[in-house]
């Protein structure tokens, strides 16, 4: 058994991979202490990322140079503005770093803010739906306001209103 833990124990350290399994990894822990943790995983990730992104930039030269011989795109068409973004499944402390910036004086704006969030799938529609909203709000604040008491609807006279538009008629 002493035998399995180690060679796991060594697997593991050779290779920079953190052992989920580990004591130590158990518990609650912020983003940036397990940033720390996966310090070497994320150098690897970062090597891989570059290899992956060399290769992927021969590709799209490949494919410039097929397509401009073939003629089926502009000449002056250029492939090495492709930007490769590579997003990463790790905890992040949003919290920490929004408080940190804020506290600081910095200041965001609601689409930003709901771009964080998952449940927002479209923030700029959010944002104009919030604005309509309150336009909405704000019209009927201001016709409770500005309504002429003498102006009534027809859904809103009394019994006894009737009778007395009834005997006049």
């Amino acid at each position: 058994e002493a035998y399995k833990d180690r060679l796991n124990s060594d697997i593991h350290m050779f290779t920079n991979t953190p052992n989920m399994k580990d004591d130590n990894f158990s518990g609650t822990q912020s983003g940036e202490a397990m940033k720390y943790k996966l310090f070497g995983l994320e150098q690897r990730t970062k090597t891989k990322e570059g290899l992956f992104t060399k290769g992927l930039r021969r590709r799209a030269k490949l494919l410039e140079t097929i397509l401009k011989n073939t003629r089926s795109i502009d000449a002056n068409k250029d492939f090495n503005t492709v930007r490769y973004v590579y997003n990463r499944n790790l905890p992040k402390s949003l919290i920490e770093e929004l408080k940190a910036y804020i506290d600081s004086g910095g200041k965001i704006s609601q689409t930003t803010l709901m771009s964080l969030f998952s449940f927002f799938q479209d923030p700029e529609l959010e944002v104009k739906k919030i604005e309509e909203d309150e336009k909405e709000s704000i019209k009927k604040a201001q016709k409770g306001i500005y309504k002429d008491p003498r102006d009534i609807n027809d859904d809103e006279q009394d019994d006894d209103t009737k009778d007395t538009v009834d005997k006049k008629e």
